[in-house]
């Protein structure tokens, strides 16, 4: 019993500081891409369980922006003869996971809590527009539809998050009156 909540606790620890060490990098490189198909099958079996482990909603939602993040890096990172077979799948994922995170970061109650994680969604989807852009260039023209789709959704999902820091900001200041 004590080694099983001894490994928990780690498990936890390490997530954690996983979580924290890559939503502080712009967006991080992905050494294991959907064509490995095995080796990515165990990575999305991991996000999914690492996924389980949080249940603030402030958590949950940077746990669903870091997964939008790294659909983005792996299409980035894939070898550009493979990014045609992929690239609309992780863009269907990205903008999945990518509204999962704005609907979470929503939902979180305290408003300090709620901005920080809009300042980090509105910093995060300009990083993504940086990303897909540079990526539009490279993809062959029959993937250039949901990279365009997956841009879109990225503005839209900033301009939601300056709208909602806006929102924040005016509540914040009326309850300081």
């Amino acid at each position: 019993m004590k080694q099983k909540l001894f490994s928990i606790l780690l498990i936890t620890l390490m997530l954690s500081s996983l979580v924290t060490a890559q939503s502080t990098e712009e967006v991080p490189r992905q050494g294991i891409t959907p064509d490995m198909k095995f080796r990515y099958a165990l990575k999305t079996g991991y996000e999914f369980a690492e996924g389980l482990v949080y249940r603030i909603r402030n958590r949950q939602a940077e746990h669903h922006l870091i997964k939008a993040e790294r659909r983005l890096a792996e299409l980035r990172d894939m070898p550009d003869d493979l990014k045609e077979d992929y690239a609309e799948e992780l863009m269907e994922e990205y903008e999945e996971e990518l509204t999962e995170a704005e609907n979470l970061g929503y939902l979180v109650s305290d408003l300090a809590r709620r901005k920080m994680f809009q300042e980090k969604l509105e910093l995060a989807t300009q990083h993504h527009l940086d990303v897909l852009e540079d990526v539009l260039e490279k993809v062959p023209v029959q993937a250039r539809n949901g990279i365009q789709n997956a841009i879109q959704k990225s503005e839209q999902a900033r301009e939601k998050a300056t709208e909602r820091i806006r929102k924040i900001n005016d509540a914040i200041n009326e309850l300081e009156e």
